[in-house]
């Protein structure tokens, strides 16, 4: 078939993980959960307000293990961690210690004082680095070297320092800092006894970090943000995320990246392009006031949240989506995807949405057309499909991927920008000769009344393809010798020879548009 105005549209091109949709942990109290931990297949989480829980079932049932915690600011917890069997938790009301799995705990905040401006320690992290523990509190950084029973402050003290998320990159001990005030952060050099001030993220605050070989990552206050050279200088890593993206919690699942975001931008996001491009994977969840940490256990991502916990099943991931991307040619419009992996993937929904990016208004996504998948299978896959007739507008497409139980996930959406013609045409018919069918295309730049007729060599009508009004756009019909999608009961009884196809448009505004072209059916 000839082509015309060929375009190739590859907008938002990225691959993508599709995850399984969020659920809630209904087993699991719905409080604020600050943190989630997990040691050695046990899970502990830490409560604002209501203590530590406890799971030894992988989440099925969970136990308050709070004897020992007997003030509202010991009960108000940020964190626990379990360092070679023993428990620390940080707290209101500073650092408590159990050395029976939670039986009950002791206070062990000697050294660590309260203020200026403020009525308790608030101690919001808990850190063990070379034997030391660290603590981040209202008025400083701490540390002890005999396991808790004392506390020394470091050279950082002031008021509202609340370093918290101490994380070990390349021998650098980095601290985030979730404040309005400078700085931003601090790193330190000596194994966590002396700190500087981070630099290089502008006046974005930190919230969490991720060290991997190579990459440091920063959750901040302003997204994402990655340095290759141990936190000397920074580049933003936020394309995709939404606005206002406080980044919580930073983890790598399966070779792509995964962060929460809190607050205004509430969500979380996929990359698998190292921070270039993010993808929403937020369905299922409510919008929620914050999501604190995320972390991976049993092949789920389980999120702690100011609305309880809520997981994603990754024995679920259906598919690994390579690319996905469109051709606009004439007058379709084909969608084609390549997968890596599938996992009981029963296949992809497309869905399309109108735009109208002049006042933003926009259609619903509708149901255009399904692709059924290949089940489970380990290698590449490709797939496509052709929307038809489209007119002259901006059009959203995305994957619904459906899992063989119903789970379902959306893949990025791609947007496409189908020109108006600007003149009329008809185009020769293809194949020329034919049998039994053959493609007719034609485009009109306005609105229209379109007939579109076929007659023998006597000129007798033989069928009668498009009578209707249509939109500016680029059409095609196809004309079947056997019937098919041609009306008039001559259709079905062509024989050889040469037929005349006959296009006729009239606007409103007076235009008019006649063509007719020649074309052969052989038998």
């Amino acid at each position: 078939m000839p082509v015309r105005s060929l375009l190739f549209i590859v907008l938002n091109l990225l691959p993508c993980i599709l995850f399984a949709q969020w659920a809630q942990i209904t087993s699991a109290p719905g409080v604020y959960y600050r943190d989630i931990m997990n040691s050695n297949g046990e899970l502990y989480v830490s409560s604002a307000g209501s203590g530590v829980y406890k799971s030894t079932d992988n989440g099925g049932t969970w136990l308050p293990i709070n004897n020992g915690l007997t003030s509202q600011q010991a009960l108000d917890t940020y964190q626990t961690v379990n360092i070679s069997g023993i428990l620390f938790v940080a707290t209101t009301d500073g650092i408590y210690k159990s050395t029976d799995d939670g039986g009950i705990w002791v206070k062990k905040s000697n050294g660590i004082t309260i203020g200026p401006g403020a009525l308790y320690a608030f101690t919001e992290s808990i850190f063990e680095y070379n034997g030391v523990l660290f603590t981040g509190a209202w008025n400083g950084i701490y540390f002890s070297t005999n396991g808790a029973e004392s506390w020394d402050q470091t050279n950082i003290m002031g008021e509202g320092v609340l370093a918290k998320n101490f994380t070990e990159h390349d021998g650098i001990l980095f601290a985030a800092r979730e404040s309005i005030n400078s700085p931003i952060g601090y790193k330190s050099f000596d194994g966590g006894f002396t700190w500087q001030d981070l630099t290089g993220l502008s006046f974005f605050n930190t919230i969490t970090f991720l060290s991997e070989p190579g990459y440091l990552w920063a959750g901040i206050v302003g997204g994402v943000w990655l340095s290759t050279d141990d936190g000397i200088t920074w580049e933003d890593r936020s394309n995709g995320l939404s606005s206002d993206p406080y980044s919580s919690s930073i983890l790598r699942v399966n070779g792509t990246l995964v962060t929460s975001l809190k607050f205004g931008g509430s969500g979380v996001y996929s990359s698998t392009d190292d921070g270039l491009n993010w993808m929403d994977i937020t369905n299922g969840l409510p919008f929620l006031a914050s999501i604190d940490k995320l972390i991976l256990y049993n092949e789920k991502i389980i999120a702690a949240t100011s609305e309880g916990l809520w997981e994603k099943d990754l024995s679920e991931i259906p598919v690994e989506l390579v690319s996905f991307n469109a051709e606009y040619t004439g007058s379709t419009v084909r969608i084609i995807w390549l997968t890596a992996t599938e996992t009981n993937n029963r296949g992809f929904e497309i869905q399309r949405k109108v735009s109208n990016p002049q006042n933003s208004i926009a259609t619903q996504w509708k149901k255009i057309g399904f692709v059924e998948g290949a089940g489970t299978v380990t290698e590449q896959r490709s797939y496509t499909f052709t929307d038809m007739n489209i007119s002259a507008g901006v059009y959203e497409y995305r994957l619904k991927q459906i899992d063989l139980n119903g789970t379902y996930a959306y893949s990025n959406e791609i947007d496409v920008d189908v020109k108006a013609p600007a003149d009329y045409s008809l185009e020769q018919n293809y194949p020329n000769p034919f049998n039994p069918s053959t493609q007719i295309n034609y485009s009109i730049p306005l609105a229209q009344k379109v007939i579109l007729k076929v007659f023998d060599i006597l000129g007798n009508e033989v069928a009668t393809l498009v009578n209707q009004n249509q939109s500016a756009g680029n059409y095609s019909v196809e004309f079947s010798a056997e019937g098919g999608s041609a009306s008039g009961e001559n259709a079905s009884k062509l024989t050889s020879g040469v037929y005349f196809y006959s296009l006729q448009a009239s606007g409103m505004n007076g235009s008019k548009f006649s063509s007719v072209r020649k074309m052969i059916l052989l038998k």
